[in-house]
């Protein structure tokens, strides 16, 4: 029984269990490549850093652009689903 509920757990949070060896592995190239990198933007400014401290900020914007759509889709859904309802 102990060991069903494990797994029945373990399934819930399967996206942890998915995301932890990428988050690994993004940790382990930050820390591999120190090179300096130039970013330009659209708007004029430029910006010279570490390969690592993009990635980190990319990795940065895109969460926030995935909570952002998932909180949208979600309101959808439920917005949706309440007009059925009526």
């Amino acid at each position: 029984m102990r060991l069903s509920r494990f797994f029945r757990k373990l399934w819930a949070f399967r996206w942890v269990a998915v995301l932890l060896p990428i988050f690994a592995l993004v940790i382990w190239f930050i820390w591999a490549n120190q090179q300096t990198l130039l970013v330009k933007f659209p708007f004029g400014v430029e910006l010279t850093a570490s390969s690592g401290i993009v990635i980190v900020a990319a990795s940065i914007v895109g969460a926030v652009l995935a909570v952002f759509l998932l909180s949208l889709r979600s309101t959808v859904r439920s917005a949706r689903d309440a007009a059925r309802r009526i």
